[in-house]
């Protein structure tokens, strides 16, 4: 009997401190992730993705190999800001820049003419700041709260696009850290994106003459189209 009670008690007290260490969280909560203040920095190392099959040989192949993007790095300048350098295997660098957050500046790949892309548009919710894929995230497609290199993180898969009926042949999977908001791996269409600490940057981002160019005549034209809509 004695040894009934104690075993008994021993199997209370095991469930209580289970209970007592079973950690619980609250959902996540739009906007799902943190944005990175001005005068901050970040990278994030890219590879293919492992579950998804890819071509070999061929000299299509080899191209798009020196073509695979290897390093994405960040700088929030304090003027508001961004510069996006992109490097890929062949030890090439693209880079393109955000102006407040709004409007986005990149090279053609076929000409190298910088034009501008709005912030609705779809390139600009995958790709763009404040990191890749994050104008995805959405309470449906929260999945679980997981432990992903020791860190607890809300999971998100993405089936389809935002206002697509189309489905995706692969899902988009985003670990966002629930200590800091920021992400931590991106499984996005082909690559995988790993996700340094977010930290300070004290300097500027200044565009280069050809996006500034061409910065002013977006302005240009937003105010002219804005003096229309006013009937001025």
């Amino acid at each position: 009997m004695n040894r009934s009670m104690a075993c008994l008690g021993l199997l209370l007290a095991t469930g209580c401190l289970q209970a007592a260490t079973r950690e619980t969280y609250p959902p996540p909560r739009a906007p799902y992730f943190h944005t990175p203040p001005n005068g901050s920095r970040w990278h994030a190392t890219i590879e293919p993705r492992a579950d998804v099959p890819t071509e070999r040989g061929g000299l299509a192949n080899a191209t798009r190999k020196s073509q695979q993007p290897v390093r994405l790095d960040m700088l929030v300048g304090t003027n508001a800001i961004t510069q996006g350098t992109v490097t890929y295997a062949d030890g090439k660098e693209a880079s393109f820049y955000l102006v407040e957050g709004r409007l986005l500046l990149t090279r053609a790949r076929n000409t190298g003419r910088v034009i501008a892309a709005k912030a609705n548009s779809a390139w600009y919710s995958v790709q763009s700041f404040p990191f890749p894929g994050m104008a995805l995230l959405d309470s449906g497609n929260f999945v679980s709260v997981d432990k992903l290199d020791g860190e607890t993180c809300y999971q998100f898969r993405i089936e389809k696009l935002k206002d697509d009926d189309v489905s995706l042949h692969t899902p988009i999977l985003i670990w966002i850290k629930l200590k800091d908001g920021y992400p931590l791996k991106l499984d996005l269409l082909r690559d995988t994106y790993r996700f340094s600490s977010v930290t300070s940057y004290a300097g500027q981002v200044h565009l280069p003459s050809d996006f500034a160019k061409e910065y002013e005549n977006w302005m240009r034209e937003k105010r002219i189209l804005e003096a229309l809509r006013e009937g001025r």
